[in-house]
């Protein structure tokens, strides 16, 4: 049995009349975060509660992981900067990312793309020609804006590689996640790469409970 969490505000100088008195203050907004929640919609500000709960948005994580799924899955390109890329690898190494540099053997392995780092792009350049299949690896490009500059100077760089290196199949290997009409999603559709949407009120900082962070962790075996 889990033991409870208190809270003992006791030595911190609060009265319990303070206390109480803004306690009440925020029953109000605690009832319209429950309604928000229960409305299972993006329309207000705190609709990223409305996440985990989302089942629509659990059906489309699994499509995508189903067809990016292989036996030959090694890499996992995660391709994004800030909110887009930092829970998921927050997550990623807390529970796998410590042994990734001592156990070569455990497949997939998350490589983040979140610099413009010439240096690191050299390695990854050398790095890439160690790939012999398009099924050894899967690319997801992020963006909620769709015109954040260093994932998309990374994504075209990370892309011309893959291709270059191990042709067109390189494509069915991309699945864009980005906001339902920005300049990233117009491209996806006109190169017909697959594509997740993030809700447009869902915030960076929550967004690792939307396709940005459940179709990598989902894809490196992660119970999502």
């Amino acid at each position: 049995m889990e033991t409870p969490i208190l809270f003992s505000y006791t030595k911190s100088g609060i009265t319990d009349a303070s206390f109480e008195f803004h306690a009440k203050s925020l029953k109000p907004y605690i009832t319209h975060l429950n309604d928000v929640a229960k409305s299972n919609t993006y329309k207000e500000l705190e609709c990223s509660i409305s996440l985990p709960s989302d089942m629509g948005l659990m059906k489309d994580v699994g499509v995508a992981i189903k067809k990016l799924s292989h036996k030959k899955l090694k890499y996992i390109f995660v391709v994004g900067i800030g909110g887009s890329n930092l829970g998921t690898k927050a997550i990623y190494d807390a529970l796998l990312g410590s042994y990734d540099a001592v156990t070569a053997e455990r497949y997939p392995k998350m490589i983040f793309l979140d610099t413009n780092d010439p240096e690191y792009l050299t390695s990854l350049a050398a790095f890439i020609k160690t790939i012999y299949s398009p099924e050894e690896i899967a690319v997801n490009i992020l963006s909620k804006s769709g015109s954040t500059t260093e994932a998309i100077a990374n994504a075209e760089y990370l892309l011309s590689l893959l291709v270059k290196h191990l042709g067109k199949g390189v494509k069915d290997r991309v699945v864009i996640t980005t906001d339902v009409d920005s300049p990233l999603a117009v491209a996806a559709k006109k190169e017909q790469f697959e594509m997740l949407t993030i809700p447009r009120l869902v915030g960076g900082r929550y967004s690792v409970l939307s396709a940005v962070g459940l179709l990598p962790l989902g894809l490196c075996g992660i119970d999502i």
